[in-house]
C-alpha cells in the first residue's frame, strides 16, 4: 500500500471561520437590504465587521499566549484582554450613540460571527480519519 499524495494544505481553521464570518455577514446583510433598506444593512455589515475584527483579534492573541514558551505569559493574558475589551466597548458604543446605524441590525451583524463559525465547520472539507485506519496498515 502506498503512502497518500500530499494535498494542497489547508486552510487554517480560523481563516475559515473568518471567511465563514464574512459570507455569513454579507448574506444577511444581502438579505435585510430589500425589508428595512441601506442604513439597516449597513448597520449589518457593521456589526459583522466588528465581530470579525474581534475574532480575529483574540486568534492572534490566543496564539501568541499559546505558542510563548516562557511559563508565566498566561499571566499577561489579563493586561491584554482588559484594554481589548474597553476598546471593543467603545467601539460599539460610538458606532450606536453616533447614530450610524441602528442596534437591531447592527446585533444581527454580531449574530453573524457564531453562525459564521458553524457554517465555516458544518461546509469545510476537512476529512475526518474512518475508524481502524491506523490499524490497516
Amino acid at each position: 500500500m502506498s503512502p497518500p499524495e500530499p494535498s494542497a494544505p489547508r486552510p487554517e481553521p480560523v481563516s475559515l471561520a473568518l471567511r465563514g464570518v464574512a459570507l455569513t455577514g454579507a448574506a444577511c446583510a444581502f438579505f435585510v437590504l430589500p425589508w428595512l433598506g441601506a442604513r439597516a444593512s449597513v448597520g449589518v455589515l457593521a456589526g459583522a465587521g466588528l465581530g470579525a475584527a474581534n475574532l480575529w483579534l483574540i486568534s492572534k492573541i490566543v496564539r501568541a499566549l499559546v505558542g510563548s514558551s516562557s511559563p508565566g505569559s498566561a499571566a499577561g493574558w489579563p493586561l491584554v484582554a482588559v484594554p481589548k475589551l474597553c476598546l471593543l466597548a467603545g467601539a460599539v458604543w460610538l458606532v450606536l450613540r453616533g447614530g450610524f446605524v441602528s442596534a437591531l441590525p447592527f446585533v444581527v451583524g454580531v449574530g453573524a460571527v457564531p453562525l459564521g463559525i458553524v457554517a465555516a465547520q458544518l461546509f469545510s472539507t476537512s476529512e475526518v480519519p474512518a475508524v481502524g485506519a491506523a490499524d490497516d496498515a
